[in-house]
Parts: structure tokens; C-alpha cells; sequence
């Protein structure tokens, strides 16, 4: 048996308890051999990229289920979605307003297509660092400085839970003439019961992709791409769903959609009526920490329970770390003030009451000793999605075609940016290519590195790529 194999098989037999995705939590039984049902497009079994029978059934239920005028199934992930959805609704040129804590793959879509970007800045809870929701307010001003934005992308819900008021975003866009993608990878479940937040398309987002593997119980790499009003032109958007979704996609993947679809026509609304009920719980139980705590908003998804560690000094990687090594729990991400623990319809109450006994204890622990924390002057300079509004003096496909150097961390302030920086996940640029890099970046590269968090975009020498102007106009 190989070793991917042997891990894989290791970790399915260990009583390790997973808070991160698949939504399934490894909580389900599908008894089949894969190697007998992995086929291609043969008589019988339709194609994706062209559905008449089973497939495009499949699609009619997708429909049914979030109320969408037409569906995509995607084998290749939300990313295939968040393509195809800026693909078909702009231009190369055109301009797209994009809130910057969107994940990685918009900052790619804008790249292929060749696109100007304006950014909208969410506001950043100033206790634990997360990034709260997008103001339809500031959409107005953005169109007021930019009428030219042709559409508008966003994350509702957000890596952390926190929702946006899709409604009044949507008329703010529509009064412009502009179109709305949300990438709601992590809500596939809102709208699929009374108890969870209602899904962008009830709200009049004109595109809405939902990774189903996220919060549901698909297998990893499935997702929707749903379309919620006319604008929308489907045969554009089917036009890119064709070039960037896979030709080969696999019928393994397609099955769990099916079975996916099965679970949640048959008992979402009270699968998830049930977990929504044993989150309150955990949520009144975990008030009663002292040190810990877990994030809430005005506008929330409580099924995501982001636990904060500001009130401490222990850095969220830390807190992922003891939970995964003294208490045998696996959460989904971590950030300087906060780790991330995603919860499904899936979860057993065994499971959350592993982690709140364990939070709990950690809590006690904190409140007897600091030892396990940082220096509270370096953590107090710890946020790690603190959004900035570098200068800007090209786009990252701009970017591309200069020449590049390598230089120290030192070095690199106030050069251009050759590379995009971030942590992953959730992979949110603190800079992206054709950016000018400030102090305040470098000094969040040093204090989130320090914290020893993965930060991507340096190279080994842990330098930075700059875009060497200087050679460029020589």
C-alpha cells in the first residue's frame, strides 16, 4: 500500500475528530468499490459538459433545492465556478469591484481576464482581526467614484462565518446596471433549511457559487454554480463553465452529488434544524469562558465557530496546535487571533462536546498561567487580515511582463510587488502584484511569521520578488 494510502487509511481508523472540511465529516457510510464505478462518458451516464439525461435531472434538483433558474455542477471546485462566473459577466478591460478578502481564485479570474480592479475594504474587528461584512453603502461610493464597474464580487458568508446584506448589496448593484457574484463557498447549506441564513439568491445575487463539500456531503472538489435573475446571459456563462471545468470529470464526484442531493431533499431541513439548535447549546456553554471566546457579528452564521484568543496572548496557530496535539482535535485554519472550527449537519454532539471540554480546559489552564502565550506588545501587533490600500501601479497581468528581482524584507518597501502574499488559508492577499509595498506589510510578514504561520508568497530565503522598474526603463 502506498504511503498517501497508508496515512489516509491511519488517519480514517484514529480517533482523531475532524473540525474542517468535507462537510461529511467522515460520518457516512457509501459501501462501493470506487475502481468498479470510476467510468467515463459511455452510453447511458450523460456528459457534464453537455446534459440531456441523468446529469442534467441532477441540475433540475440543484434548482429545486436553492431556487435557481439554472445550475453547473462543477467537479474541479468553487474555483471553476468563481472563473467562469467573472468570465462571463465582464470583458477583457473592464473594471470589477471586488471585496478584498475575497479567496485567491477572483484575484485569478481578474488575472486571466485581463481586468481593473477596485477593491471595497471590509471593516476589521479590531479584538480578533476578522474581517466583518460588506457595507452596501460603500458599493454606492465605489460606483460613485468608478460608474464603469461592470460587476461586483464578494464572499457571504466569509472563512469565519460572517454574512453580508446580499438584498441591499444587490439592489445597490442592479440600480447601476452591474451584475453581483457572491461566492458563498462555505453556505451551501443556507437556504437548504428554515434554521440557516438565507441563501444569496433569495436576495438577488445574480451568480452564487457553493462549494458542496464545504458544509454538505459531497466529496472534496464539488461544487455549484447557480444563477439567481435574467441578467445572467447562460449561454456565456455555460461558454466558460466548458473551458474551465474539467473534460474528464469523474463520475465518482458526480455520485457524491447525487448522494448529497439524496440527504438533503430527503432530511436537510431537519438534519440541520437539529445542529443549529446543538450550536446554540455550544455557543451558551463556551459563554462562560473567560479567556476564550468565540466570534459573533450582527450578521452570523453560528454553525462556524471561530474561537478568538485575544484575551490572552495565544496566538490561534498556537491554540490549532494544542488542540490537535493534547486533545486529538483537527480545526480547519488558524490566524494570529483566532482559530477556525467548522461544523456541519454531519457532526456528532460527541464531537462538539470534545471541543468545548477542551476549550474549556484551555481556558482554566490560561487562567492560571501565561506561560503557553506570547509577548503581549508582539501579539497586540498580530492581526492577520489587516487590510491595507497599497498604492497601486499596475495590474497583476501588467505585472507579469517585468523583470523581477529577489530582495530583503528591508529592501523590498515601497517596490512593487511581484508576487501575491498571504496566508492559507483562507488565502486573502495582503498585497497583490503591481502593489507597492509598504512598512506596515513587511511588519506583518515579520510579526505573523514570527508566530510561526505559513506565509506564502516568500521564497525560501523567506526574500520577497519585486518588479524591477528600474531595469524595465533601461
Amino acid at each position: 500500500m502506498g504511503e498517501l494510502t497508508d496515512r489516509l487509511r491511519k488517519n480514517s481508523e484514529s480517533d482523531i475528530y475532524p473540525f474542517h472540511m468535507p462537510g461529511h465529516k467522515r460520518n457516512l457510510e457509501w459501501n462501493i468499490n470506487p475502481y468498479a464505478y470510476d467510468i467515463t462518458e459511455t452510453d447511458g451516464f450523460d456528459d457534464l459538459h453537455n446534459p440531456t439525461g441523468i446529469l442534467a435531472d441532477m441540475t433540475r434538483r440543484v434548482n429545486m433545492l436553492y431556487g435557481a433558474k439554472a445550475s453547473f455542477i462543477l467537479v474541479n471546485g468553487s474555483t471553476a465556478g468563481i472563473l467562469s462566473a467573472v468570465s462571463a459577466s465582464l470583458d477583457t478591460g473592464d473594471t470589477v469591484l471586488m471585496a478584498r478578502n475575497c479567496h485567491k481564485s477572483a484575484y485569478n479570474a481578474a488575472y486571466i481576464r485581463q481586468l481593473k480592479t477596485e477593491y471595497i475594504y471590509p471593516q476589521i474587528d479590531r479584538n480578533s482581526g476578522i474581517a466583518l461584512e460588506i457595507k452596501a453603502e460603500d458599493v454606492e461610493k465605489a460606483y460613485d467614484v468608478n460608474p464603469r464597474i461592470k460587476a461586483v464580487l464578494l464572499v457571504s458568508p466569509t472563512y469565519e462565518g460572517v454574512v453580508s446584506d446580499i438584498e441591499a448589496i444587490a439592489k445597490a448593484v442592479h440600480r447601476r446596471g452591474g451584475i453581483l457574484i457572491v461566492d458563498c463557498a462555505h453556505g451551501a447549506h443556507f437556504g437548504t433549511s428554515e434554521a440557516a441564513p438565507v441563501n444569496p439568491l433569495q436576495s438577488g445575487a445574480d451568480i452564487v457559487v457553493m462549494s458542496l463539500h464545504k458544509t454538505l456531503a459531497s466529496f472534496t472538489q464539488t461544487a455549484v454554480m447557480c444563477v439567481g435573475t435574467d441578467r445572467v446571459d447562460l449561454e456565456r456563462l455555460k461558454y466558460y463553465a466548458d473551458i474551465y471545468v474539467s473534460t474528464s470529470p469523474s463520475y465518482l464526484l458526480m455520485a457524491s452529488v447525487e448522494r448529497c442531493l439524496d440527504i438533503m431533499e430527503q432530511s436537510g431541513n431537519v438534519l440541520w434544524q437539529m445542529h443549529y439548535r446543538r450550536m446554540k447549546d455550544f455557543r451558551r456553554k463556551c459563554a462562560g469562558l473567560k479567556k476564550l471566546y468565540l466570534f459573533e457579528s450582527s450578521d452570523y452564521d453560528i454553525a462556524r465557530a471561530a474561537v478568538c484568543t485575544d484575551r490572552c496572548g495565544l496566538s490561534g496557530n498556537k491554540l490549532m496546535d494544542m488542540l490537535r496535539k493534547e486533545y486529538r482535535l483537527e480545526l480547519e485554519m488558524a490566524s494570529a487571533r483566532y482559530a477556525v472550527a467548522i461544523t456541519t449537519c454531519h457532526d456528532t454532539q460527541e464531537g462538539l462536546d470534545r471541543l468545548y471540554n477542551a476549550l474549556e480546559q484551555i481556558d482554566r489552564s490560561l487562567g492560571e498561567t501565561t506561560e503557553r502565550g506570547i509577548h503581549e506588545r508582539n501579539f497586540r501587533a498580530a492581526v492577520s487580515q489587516r487590510f491595507t490600500s497599497p498604492d497601486k501601479i499596475c495590474e497583476p497581468w501588467q505585472a507579469e511582463r517585468s523583470r523581477i528581482s529577489e530582495v530583503s524584507l528591508k529592501e523590498a518597501v515601497n517596490r512593487a510587488a511581484a508576487d501575491y502574499i498571504y496566508i492559507y488559508p483562507p488565502g486573502i492577499p495582503w498585497i497583490v502584484p503591481g502593489e507597492i509595498i509598504t512598512p506596515e506589510i513587511t511588519d506583518m510578514i515579520k510579526t505573523i511569521g514570527g508566530l510561526g504561520i505559513e506565509i506564502r508568497g516568500l521564497t525560501r530565503q523567506n526574500t520577497i520578488r519585486i518588479l524591477d522598474l528600474e531595469k524595465n526603463n533601461g
